[in-house]
């Protein structure tokens, strides 16, 4: 992710935050750009961020993955295809692997 992201993070749960402390939250979704059918579902404030926030996060995320076999790296690209980058060693690195420490 990038640091844009984060500070669109901030800013958009610091506005509904304060929009659901005066009791605005519906008024919030639809100058958002959400729907009339979308705010009358009076969801919890907690999906509504959930969604808010999973729409923009979507607009910044990239899949990647690594051949097991040769270690070529895939990544996606916006128009949702795949750019290749051979690996310098041409093996497997696993560099995408999850550090089992961190979980």
């Amino acid at each position: 992710m990038n640091e844009e992201f984060f500070d669109c993070l901030v800013e958009e749960t610091q506005s509904y935050v304060e929009a659901a402390m005066l009791g605005q939250t519906r008024q919030w979704l639809l100058t958002k750009g959400y729907t009339e059918e979308y705010a009358n579902l009076d969801l919890p404030h907690g999906h509504v961020l959930h969604d808010h926030i999973h729409k923009h996060y979507l607009a910044v995320k990239r899949d990647m993955y690594e051949c097991e076999q040769c270690g070529r790296i895939l990544v996606e690209t916006r128009d949702n295809r795949f750019a290749s980058f051979s690996a310098d060693a041409g093996e497997c690195t696993h560099v995408l692997a999850r550090d089992e420490k961190s979980t």
